[in-house]
């Protein structure tokens, strides 16, 4: 089971905190000055760079996976070499 990291809860907890705020604005429960009303957008804020933090961890993960694959596919173009070497002298 994969644990849920720092920005993960970040961008959950940000998400589920502007929802709350829309759904009680919209049914008038919060009766707030302007100043107030930019907190949700702070929120978005915040989850957008989590979320491109996310992203950037995700492209440096896939770029070290694909610097793997290419080295086991060097080994066997290696590999490939010395049989094609041997069957064919």
């Amino acid at each position: 089971m994969k644990t849920f990291g720092f920005w993960d809860y970040v961008i959950l907890t940000c998400g589920i905190i502007i929802l709350i705020w829309a759904l009680l604005k919209s049914f008038g429960i919060i009766n707030s000055p302007i100043w107030t009303e930019m907190i949700p957008y702070y929120g978005i804020g915040i989850t957008v760079i989590a979320a491109i933090y996310k992203l950037g961890k995700f492209k440096q993960f896939m770029n070290m996976k694909f610097k793997h694959i290419d080295f086991r596919f060097k080994g066997i173009e290696k590999r490939l070499d010395k049989i094609e070497n041997k069957v064919f002298k």
